[in-house]
């Protein structure tokens, strides 16, 4: 199951990286290659042809909370995006990403 990252994925992405121009430039030409589970809003993540954007491994850098529900995680490996979980912490399983613009970064 190979398919682009959908709109969402793509602005969530965007939002979180913004100010680091070399993981941005790799977002569009993502593809999501699995869920982590049936029905989950995280994904692993390929880049076709990425030039990695330094030597970055494992959690993105960057706290990215919604408000009273949970964090997203930017995933990356050697430089390439590597995937987008969303932990909630509702209990339930969301079955879409929340807006983006929901998305703060506390000091």
């Amino acid at each position: 199951m190979t398919r682009r990252l959908n709109e969402d994925e793509r602005a969530v992405l965007r939002r979180i990286l913004a100010g680091r121009p070399g993981l941005l430039a790799q977002v569009d030409r993502a593809e999501v290659v699995a869920t982590w589970a049936p029905g989950s809003v995280s994904v692993d993540i390929e880049v076709p042809g990425a030039i990695p954007d330094g030597d970055l491994n494992g959690v993105f850098p960057r706290l990215a909370l919604v408000e009273d529900a949970g964090e997203f995680l930017v995933w990356v490996a050697q430089g390439v995006l590597s995937g987008l979980e969303y932990a909630t912490y509702l209990g339930e399983y969301p079955t879409s990403l929340p807006d983006a613009e929901t998305i703060s970064f506390p000091e």
